[in-house]
C-alpha cells in the first residue's frame, strides 16, 4: 500500500490557505555580476508558505575526516512551502522577509 503523497499535499495546502495560515513569502538572492561584484538582493522567486516555530534547538556535530569538525544547528524557525517549480528555485543562503525581519535559508532539509 503506497500513500498518495500528491492527494495528501494538495489537502495540507488547500486547509492552510483557508485557515489563513499561508502567506505569499518573496525569495531573494544576492546577485554578481561576471565580474563577481555584488549586486544586490535579486528577486528568485514567491512561494506560499509560513514560518514555523520548533519546540526544540539542538546541535549536531558532524566530523567528517577530510572537514574536520563542524557544528550543525538545528535552528527554531522553520520555513515551510510546498515543492512546486517555484520552490524548487531555492537555495541555500538565499533569503526572505518575514513580518519585517529578514531570514537567511541555511538548510534545505
Amino acid at each position: 500500500m503506497s500513500i498518495n503523497t500528491k492527494a495528501i499535499s494538495k489537502k495540507i495546502a488547500v486547509s492552510l490557505n483557508n485557515n489563513g495560515i499561508n502567506k505569499p513569502i518573496t525569495i531573494y538572492r544576492q546577485g554578481v555580476n561576471e565580474f563577481n561584484e555584488p549586486l544586490g538582493e535579486i528577486e528568485v522567486c514567491t512561494v506560499s508558505g509560513y514560518l514555523r516555530e520548533c519546540k526544540n534547538k539542538q546541535t549536531n556535530l558532524t566530523i567528517n575526516l577530510s572537514d574536520g569538525g563542524k557544528l550543525v544547528n538545528r535552528y527554531k524557525e522553520k520555513l515551510l512551502v510546498s515543492s512546486n517549480i517555484n520552490s524548487r528555485k531555492i537555495k541555500e543562503n538565499d533569503i526572505f522577509y518575514y513580518e519585517n525581519k529578514k531570514y537567511k535559508i541555511i538548510d534545505l532539509g
